[in-house]
């Protein structure tokens, strides 16, 4: 479990205060959030899968 810091995720409706669950089980899916670590802190990200030009073309 993780205490959010910060206001950055307020629009995917997760607010400064909030407690996460983390459930390392489930596969990351585009759009959704997914938890990063970055250092020694965790951070929350929405999940976008992007293509390289090298990747379309195969």
């Amino acid at each position: 479990m993780m205490r959010v810091k910060g206001c950055s995720m307020v629009n995917a409706n997760i607010h400064e205060g909030d407690i996460l669950v983390i459930d390392k089980s489930f596969k990351p899916a585009e759009g959704l959030p997914v938890v990063t670590p970055t250092g020694f802190i965790l951070k929350i990200m929405l999940f976008i899968f992007a293509y390289t030009l090298n990747q379309i073309i195969e």
